[in-house]
């Protein structure tokens, strides 16, 4: 059995004075959410890299069960994938301060 696992991510440059979390800016809900004056860049998984085959045996004896490695390996090719989109976007990223971008 193979498990597969897709991800987006969205990172909020908040204009100067607005703090951390304030109340304009809302939760995140449905795909992006309330972003208030924020802007927003979104990075979604790449194909391939997040992909494993589940090495275990669950109850019934069948193969190919999820193990807490295959967990780590997932998550690990995700962090990997999103550090190396988040880089590479660094320019368009620090223009949102000058609100460019």
């Amino acid at each position: 059995m193979a498990y597969r696992m897709r991800y987006a991510a969205w990172l909020d440059v908040l204009p100067s004075g607005t703090g951390q979390m304030p109340a304009f800016v809302s939760p995140l809900q449905g795909p992006v959410g309330g972003a208030g004056f924020a802007q927003t860049i979104e990075f979604i998984n790449t194909q391939g890299g997040q992909v494993v085959a589940g090495s275990g045996t669950n109850t019934l004896g069948v193969s190919g069960a999820l193990l807490t490695g295959d967990v780590t390996t997932l998550c690990t090719a995700m962090q990997s994938d999103l550090i190396t989109q988040m880089n590479s976007q660094l320019t368009r990223i620090n223009l949102f301060l000058s609100g460019q971008g």
